[in-house]
């Protein structure tokens, strides 16, 4: 989970350092003792552009998506 959230932080800009032209709603955030989860909120225009983005670096990082959206699940490939 680590990686895939430092590697969101360095390909976007944070909310708080590029407000004008961050993708994030919100940051993203891990908390590690809270658990293995990391939201990602981001806002309706960049959704699209993003989408795929964020299952590339997830299935690379071999981390379990979940869509609220849809509702799905995506696992990293090779993950049954």
């Amino acid at each position: 989970m680590a990686r895939f959230v430092d590697e969101i932080k360095r390909r976007w800009p944070s909310l708080e350092d590029d407000p004008n032209s961050s993708p994030w709603s919100i940051s993203p955030n891990w908390q590690p003792t809270t658990g293995a989860g990391a939201g990602v909120n981001i806002v309706w225009a960049r959704a699209n552009e993003m989408y795929m983005a964020i299952l590339e670096i997830a299935a690379r990082t071999n981390v379990i998506i979940y869509d609220p959206q849809v509702p799905e699940v995506i696992l990293p490939l090779g993950l049954t």
